[in-house]
């Protein structure tokens, strides 16, 4: 081959390479973008309340999540150095559950880490876990408390997922 062809050969190596070279990284461009996006919907800790199965959502992920898919919000609110936290976090483990997480929007709001939010959702006190269904302009649902308790009607028994699986149905028939 003569000098001239080699040169166009090596060129034409040479811009091959650089096509395939670009073309990872605009990929590597999108998953890391795609990978941003969907960290920053999850709450730090739902890795330990089943989040694979759940779908958790920071509080504004969900309300925006719902104000698309006509869902309503159930938001947690909790603390990592909560005792019953860590047993009510056990029943989104439960077979039950986790088939119908797909008909609300899970949110997970860590008391510690968003205080405000904390505050605005203390109806009747800053206690945890607590659990509240809220439409998606944040605005509870006041009707699916647990009337039956006289304080604390926001907090579901950690021990059993009976509780929690009540609070879905009765959100799923107010629909």
């Amino acid at each position: 081959m003569s000098a001239q062809g080699l040169r166009w050969a090596s060129r034409s190596s040479f811009f091959s390479f650089a096509r395939q070279v670009c073309a990872v990284v605009a990929c590597l461009v999108v998953t890391s973008a795609i990978a941003n996006v969907t960290l920053a919907d999850k709450p730090a800790g739902s890795e330990n309340w089943n989040g694979e199965k759940i779908g958790w959502l920071s509080y504004d992920a969900a309300l925006k999540a719902s104000k698309k898919n006509g869902k309503p919000v159930v938001i947690v609110f909790h603390a990592e150095w909560c005792p019953h936290c860590r047993t009510y976090r056990k029943a989104f483990y439960a077979p039950e559950i986790m088939s119908l997480s797909g008909a609300v929007n899970f949110a997970m709001v860590n008391i510690d880490e968003e205080p405000r939010l904390n505050s605005k959702y203390a109806l009747d006190g800053g206690y945890i876990p607590r659990t509240m269904v809220v439409n998606a302009k944040g605005v509870v649902q006041t009707r699916l408390r647990n009337k039956a308790r006289n304080s604390y009607q926001y907090f579901i028994e950690p021990g059993s997922p009976d509780a929690l699986m009540t609070l879905l149905l009765r959100t799923l028939d107010a629909g």
